[in-house]
C-alpha cells in the first residue's frame, strides 16, 4: 500500500489525511506498511507494482484515494520506492470537497546491517515527496524530505520494527510548518497464510507553532489472497484512537 502519521499524517484544514506507506511474505501485500519495516531484503531485479484504493474517514470528514506504489531491488540490499496519488477525494464534513492528483513519494532504502542471531535488522532510508498535487487543497505545493532508521527483528511469524524520522517540511505561503521528529513502533503477525494482524504506536512532535506534538494507537487486519506468484490481491481494514477508520482494497503484481 502504498504510506502516513501512519505513512505519514498530515492535517488538512483539520482533516486528518493519511497516505498510507510492500511484503516479504504473501500474508503482508501492503507496500505502504511494509516499507516502514525491514522487510526490504529481495532478489536482485525483484519489481513490484501496487495499485489500491483506499477509504478513510474520522470525526472530520471522509476521503478517497487511489494510489499506485512501484519497487525495485536493483541489488539485495536496497529498495527503491516510487508512490504516486493518481487521484485522491476529500470530503471534510464542515468545507468544500477537494479532488484531483496527488503528491509523489520516492523512497530509497539501503539494509545497512542484516538481521542475524538475537541482533536485528537495520535500514536507512531517506524519502522526498514531489508536489505533483493539482490543487493546492490537497498538496501544499512544497517539497518534504526525510530521513530515517528502521530497526526490526523477526520472531517467527511475529515481526516487530521500530521506526525514527526526521521530516522537513515545505511551507505554503501563508503557514509555517515546523519540522518534526516522528516515531513509529509496529508489529505484524501473521495468524493464518493468508490473514495477518497488525498494530502500531506512533506519534510526532510539534507541527506548527503553537500546536503539541501528537501519538496514536492504531489496530488492525490483512487478509490476503495468493491467485499465483504474480498475482495477489488483498483487503485490509484498520482504526485508530484518534477515530481514524481506514479500509484499503489492492492489488499486487510481482515480478
Amino acid at each position: 500500500m502504498i504510506n502516513t502519521l501512519k505513512g505519514k499524517c498530515r492535517l488538512v484544514h483539520g482533516f486528518a489525511m493519511c497516505a498510507a506507506v510492500f511484503a516479504a511474505t504473501p500474508a503482508w501485500a501492503d507496500l505502504a506498511r511494509d516499507a516502514r519495516t525491514t522487510r526490504i531484503v529481495r532478489e536482485e531485479g525483484n519489481l513490484i507494482i501496487e495499485n489500491a484504493l483506499q477509504f478513510e474517514r474520522d470525526r472530520d470528514g471522509k476521503a478517497i484515494t487511489f494510489e499506485t506504489g512501484i519497487q525495485y531491488s536493483p541489488s539485495d540490499r536496497i529498495q527503491l520506492l516510487l508512490e504516486p496519488v493518481f487521484w485522491e477525494r476529500q470530503m471534510p464534513e464542515d468545507e468544500p470537497d477537494a479532488s484531483g492528483i496527488g503528491d509523489t513519494d520516492f523512497t530509497v532504502a539501503y539494509l545497512a546491517i542484516g538481521a542475524e542471531g538475537l541482533w536485528p535488522a537495520v535500514v536507512l532510508a531517506a524519502k522526498v515527496k514531489i508536489p505533483t498535487a493539482d490543487n493546492r487543497e490537497i498538496g501544499t505545493g512544497k517539497a518534504d524530505y526525510s530521513a530515517s532508521v528502521i530497526s526490526g527483528k523477526e520472531f517467527g511469524e511475529l515481526d516487530l520494527n521500530v521506526e525514527l524520522e526526521y521530516e522537513t517540511f515545505g511551507s505554503p505561503e501563508g503557514e509555517d510548518l515546523k519540522n518534526q521528529f516522528i516515531y513509529t513502533f509496529s508489529l505484524d503477525y501473521g495468524l493464518t497464510e493468508n490473514l495477518s494482524f497488525f498494530a502500531e504506536v506512533f506519534g510526532n512532535t510539534s507541527p506548527v507553532e503553537g500546536e503539541d506534538g501528537s501519538s496514536a494507537v492504531l489496530a488492525g487486519v490483512e487478509y490476503d489472497i495468493e491467485i499465483n506468484k504474480h498475482v495477489n490481491p488483498f483487503i485490509s481494514v484498520e482504526v485508530d484512537t484518534d477515530e481514524l477508520i481506514t479500509a484499503k482494497v489492492g492489488l499486487e503484481y510481482t515480478w
